[in-house]
């Protein structure tokens, strides 16, 4: 799925409901990816098994409840900043996260835990 602009993953209007986008073995490419969920019981989800998600931007959270998922050695190249904002929640299984900024890019000011990466360019990372 090929989205022309920004993608914004809500969090729901009701407790204990979950918004999600799967892309599982298939692939996604968007210019920013918003994830709204914040704390509580209403989760917004990008969820990949083995499939290729690419932001060319920034990659915001709002709250733990804002989730990557990854069930298999997936595919996420990140372009801009990496689930800045406040803290979500990153599970890596085997993925692969390839940060490819061409400008100074910032990975997360939060400890998140990844299983592989790559850093692509000879950009600054924090």
């Amino acid at each position: 799925m090929k989205v022309s602009g920004d993608l914004t993953i809500q969090h729901p209007k009701i407790d204990n409901n979950f918004n999600t986008v799967s892309v599982g073995a298939g692939s996604l490419s968007c210019n920013a990816l918003n994830l709204q969920g914040t704390t509580g019981t209403r989760y917004s989800i990008l969820s990949v098994s083995t499939g290729e998600v690419t932001v060319k931007g920034n990659i915001l959270s709002s709250g733990y409840c804002s989730q990557i998922i990854f069930s298999g050695t997936g595919i996420l190249i990140a372009g801009g900043s990496f689930l800045s904002g406040t803290e979500g929640t990153f599970i890596p299984a085997k993925s692969t996260v390839i940060f490819n900024s061409k400008s100074a890019q910032t990975i997360a000011p939060f400890p998140y835990t990844f299983n592989n990466v790559t850093l692509l360019g000879s950009r600054k990372r924090h």
